[in-house]
């Protein structure tokens, strides 16, 4: 990405917003964080107090900054690859070694290195949990788009990937997409057909106003005319608790179709 579609992505309320938020966040954490430092090095109040009034000045401007950041440019952020995001790990696992090793060093008593020492072990037990999520997230996107892709059209289809990932977490067990545009979904050798989830194909926006009687009925034919479908996977998100009751009790006694709420 070139410097002009780097800064044409920021956005401005986004960053009013983010400074806002870390600033508050920043001045809050960093005001505890200080006087609870400032507290071990003699156990004085006066010290914990001066601790807590640098502590949240620090945080403020720290966390104003960076939420600054993250809030303007989170389309830009959000739009970095894997490996671009865990290196940015690697480069904060690195600042939060240094300044750790920097905090126990310049640390005034024993009580306070050994506080220091505990900031930096939860510093790096958040980085590694959030190394797990963006990981947890990718494998989610991966799966996503290998069930969404549709034999039919060739191409991935969002909202046959959104359902046959819903079908798999039903399941507890991973599926595949179907070469046979016969079928969507195969769990070994059990075809598998998705109807619904109810929301726009691309947008993945909700369908307003669906006709739940139309859709029942037309679950009931395709049950008819596909003897060889094994199970039916009715996903009904995107209707509302009330369209999905409808729609389940119209379904019901039905062998082979199976609802996901």
């Amino acid at each position: 990405m070139d410097l002009m579609s780097l800064f044409g992505s920021f956005s401005v309320s986004g960053a009013l917003r983010g400074m806002a938020k870390g600033a508050i966040v920043g001045a809050l954490s960093g005001g505890v964080i200080g006087g609870l430092d400032g507290y071990t090095v003699r156990g004085s109040f006066d010290d914990a107090l001066d601790g807590a009034v640098n502590g949240a000045l620090m945080g403020a401007a720290i966390g104003g900054l960076t939420g600054g950041i993250g809030g303007g440019f989170q389309k830009f952020f959000s739009g970095l690859g894997l490996l671009v995001k865990l290196r940015l790990l690697n480069v904060l696992f690195t600042l939060n070694a240094a300044g750790t090793i920097a905090g126990v060093a310049t640390a005034k008593s024993i009580p306070q290195g050994i506080f220091r020492s505990g900031l930096g072990i939860l510093g790096f037990a958040s980085i590694l949990s959030l190394r797990q999520a963006i990981l947890a997230k990718h494998e989610l996107l991966l799966e996503f788009q290998r069930l969404g892709q549709d034999a039919a059209q060739g191409a991935v289809v969002p909202k046959q990937g959104l359902g046959g990932v819903r079908i798999q977490q039903v399941l507890g067990r991973r599926i595949t997409a179907s070469t046979d545009p016969a079928q969507d979904f195969m769990d070994g050798s059990r075809a598998l057909e998705l109807k619904g989830p109810f929301v726009n194909p691309n947008t993945l926006e909700p369908i307003p106003n669906p006709n739940i009687s139309d859709i029942a009925t037309g679950i009931q034919l395709a049950v008819t005319s596909k003897p060889y479908i094994h199970t039916f996977f009715v996903d009904t998100l995107g209707l509302t608790d009330d369209q999905a009751i409808q729609l389940a009790g119209l379904l019901a006694g039905i062998s082979k179709v199976r609802v996901i709420r």
